[in-house]
């Protein structure tokens, strides 16, 4: 399989970080495929079919972006705090 292209075993893997111990009804969801095609797909021998890894990037992208937000609005958050403990312990 080329470099280029996700393994069925990185399938399950990010899939099951993105979405928990259901992620194959979800991501079936999100591909808007049944969930029995989607493991009849990841069990074949025959290459992931684009129709499952482009939307997968997409997605994958999409919760990395969250991700990203959520840990700016966090440090920020902790700037701000850990400022305010400084100020508060100058005379």
């Amino acid at each position: 399989m080329p470099v280029n292209e996700f393994e069925r075993d990185e399938i399950a893997e990010y899939a099951a970080l993105l979405y928990g111990p259901n992620w194959r009804s979800t991501l079936a969801e999100n591909l808007n495929i049944t969930r029995k095609q989607l493991v009849m797909t990841l069990a074949s021998d025959d290459p992931v079919p684009e129709y499952i890894t482009a939307p997968f990037i997409s997605l994958i992208e999409k919760h990395l972006y969250r991700q990203t937000e959520t840990m700016r609005k966090i440090e920020n958050r902790l700037q701000s705090i850990r400022g305010q403990r400084v100020n508060h312990q100058q005379p």
